[in-house]
C-alpha cells in the first residue's frame, strides 16, 4: 500500500505499528531484561505514540504489568539506565507530578528505513 493513499491518522497509527513491533522484539530478545522488566516494558510500549512518547501514571503501569510499586521503579530506573526508555515528571493539574516517559531509538535501519 502507497502511504501517500493513508490519511494522517492512518499513517500516524501505521507508524506506531511499527515503533511497537519493532521495539517489542528487540525486548524479546535482550536476554540482560528481567521478566518484570520486559512486562513493565510492554506496558509502556501499549501507551506510546508514533513518536514513542506516553504518559501513563505508575496506577496504570502497575495494573498492566503486574508488578509492585517499587519493582516498578526499579524496573523503570533499569530500563532508564539501560537506554531502552528516558523518564521525566512535569507539573499536572492537580498540583501532582505527572510521568512522561519516551523510547530511545537506535539507529537501525529496520526501524528508520
Amino acid at each position: 500500500m502507497d502511504r501517500s493513499d493513508l490519511t494522517p491518522f492512518q499513517r500516524a497509527w501505521v507508524e506506531r505499528m511499527r515503533l511497537v513491533e519493532y521495539t517489542a522484539k528487540r525486548v524479546r530478545l535482550d536476554r540482560q531484561l528481567t521478566g518484570n522488566q520486559r512486562s513493565v516494558m510492554y506496558a509502556l510500549l501499549g501507551h506510546m505514540d508514533e513518536n514513542g512518547y506516553c504518559f501513563p501514571g505508575y496506577d496504570l503501569l502497575m495494573a498492566e504489568s503486574g508488578v509492585a510499586r517499587a519493582t516498578l521503579a526499579a524496573c523503570i530506573k533499569v530500563l532508564v539506565a539501560q537506554s531502552w526508555i528516558g523518564y521525566g515528571q512535569t507539573n499536572g493539574k492537580n498540583g501532582r507530578d505527572k510521568n512522561h516517559y519516551w523510547l530511545v531509538q537506535d539507529d537501525d535501519p529496520k526501524f528508520n528505513g
